[in-house]
């Protein structure tokens, strides 16, 4: 990993002919992804596991966590609906090398706030339903594995439309917090170029992990690989 994954980065610029497809893209990437048998849901998360713990051994995530002068708060998700289940892989770094967070809606337009997790803690429903740590320690990340819907071959995300990682981010960005943000996605959720084109507020993340390995972004060649 070179030393821009961890600098401030710039939001990418998006032209301003770009056509707003996004929402017919969710709806069909919701659709594609439920459509996923549980066997072959569960297949997929935990080659996607396999690929971020052969990383923390000796890739992007071990570069970003050594770097650091603290214990690694590494920010996940609880999943919902037909998104890659990471809570295996979670459980296992809470028990090793990582403090692991989870995010909370605070508002709607506002940024996310993370409190830590361990296996076994109560959870308590959130906003839209999202399970999260019934006990409040709240904590910064970073690392971030970004719940991603779609990507495209320069690892730019399409989310749900709610921006609340991108305003994370960016709150990040200005308070000259380094972090690595990386999304999780199943390969079905790859778009071609002429699909998606970030827009002007879209944070870009540094990679896109899938069943299939990684997407290396920011300007990075970007290819399958172990990372």
């Amino acid at each position: 990993m070179t030393n821009a994954h961890l600098k401030n980065r710039e939001p990418h610029l998006a032209a301003s002919s770009r056509k707003d497809n996004a929402p017919a893209l969710r709806k069909r990437l919701l659709t594609a992804r439920d459509t996923l048998s549980v066997t072959q849901r569960q297949q997929a998360s935990a080659a996607i596991a396999a690929h971020l713990r052969t990383s923390m051994q000796q890739g992007l995530l071990h570069t970003a966590t050594q770097r650091l002068p603290h214990r690694p708060v590494i920010a996940a998700f609880w999943p919902i609906r037909s998104e890659p289940d990471l809570r295996p892989l979670l459980a296992e770094w809470a028990g090793q090398c990582c403090d692991i967070a989870l995010p909370q809606v605070v508002q709607r337009d506002a940024p996310l706030a993370f409190h830590r997790w361990q296996p076994g803690a109560p959870m308590a429903s959130g906003a839209f339903g999202v399970l999260e740590p019934a006990t409040r320690a709240e904590c910064v990340p970073d690392i971030l594995l970004v719940p991603t819907l779609g990507y495209n071959a320069q690892a730019a995300r399409l989310g749900y439309g709610g921006g609340y990682y991108d305003r994370t981010l960016a709150k990040l960005e200005a308070a000259g917090h380094p972090y690595v943000a990386i999304g999780i996605a199943f390969a079905l959720g790859r778009l071609a170029a002429h699909e998606h084109e970030p827009a002007d507020h879209d944070m870009p993340l540094d990679a896109v992990v899938t069943e299939e390995g990684w997407l290396m972004g920011h300007g990075a060649t970007a290819h399958h690989r172990d990372a």
